[in-house]
């Protein structure tokens, strides 16, 4: 099975292409959607979590997410410490997906692809560009949040983008260039790619 990563910054757009791609018939592993699960059901992060942050991370059973945001985009110590606990989770987690799929491609879907450690377990990285000030107005109408907040979780990402060079493929998502046509021809190369490397192997 390919491994395909695919990455963006916040507001770039790349939950939308993976739906497309997901309307094609292809698997897409969404990190966040899946450390997110994780962070409530896996019992070994869930105590973590209340061991660093006190027991008002969790709500009735359910995960503070507003508070647990608060902390991760105001502190650098906070958020890498929850990214140690849940990478590490989300990636047993992928790796028992894999198991057991059958499609011979899935996509990995993760905004922090890079710095998560993620890239290194993927054959091709597919990245999708916004200009930054239609990424900032995608961000504030999506989670309701000010300019100044939006520029505070893009910041959290720098990382990351600065490894967009290492994209093996570009999606352009400006509102100007058609998205579903870029994804079909992003499919048929992967598809020849994919020809090429299980005839390799």
């Amino acid at each position: 099975m390919l491994n395909i990563g695919l990455s963006g910054g916040t507001g770039s757009g790349k939950s939308l292409v993976a739906e497309i791609i997901r309307r094609y018939g292809i698997p897409v592993y969404d990190t966040d959607v899946r450390a997110k699960y994780l962070m409530v059901k896996d019992s070994t992060i869930r105590y973590q979590l209340i061991e660093h942050f006190g027991t008002s991370i969790f709500v009735r059973g359910e995960l503070n997410r507003a508070l647990l945001a608060e902390r991760i985009f105001s502190s650098i110590e906070d958020r890498t410490f929850v990214n140690s606990i849940v990478h590490h989770q989300v990636f047993k987690d992928f790796r028992n997906t894999t198991k057991t799929g059958s499609s011979p491609i899935i996509f990995v879907e993760s905004a922090i692809l890079f710095s998560s450690g993620f890239a290194s377990f993927m054959h091709k990285i597919v990245c999708v560009q916004a200009p930054a000030d239609l990424r900032i107005k995608r961000v504030m109408e999506r989670d309701k949040i000010t300019e100044a907040q939006a520029l505070a979780r893009m910041a959290t990402q720098q990382a990351d983008q600065l490894a967009e060079g290492d994209a093996d493929y570009l999606i352009i998502n400006d509102n100007h260039h058609l998205l579903v046509p870029q994804v079909q021809d992003l499919l048929e190369r992967l598809q020849s790619f994919a020809h090429k490397y299980a005839a390799n192997l």
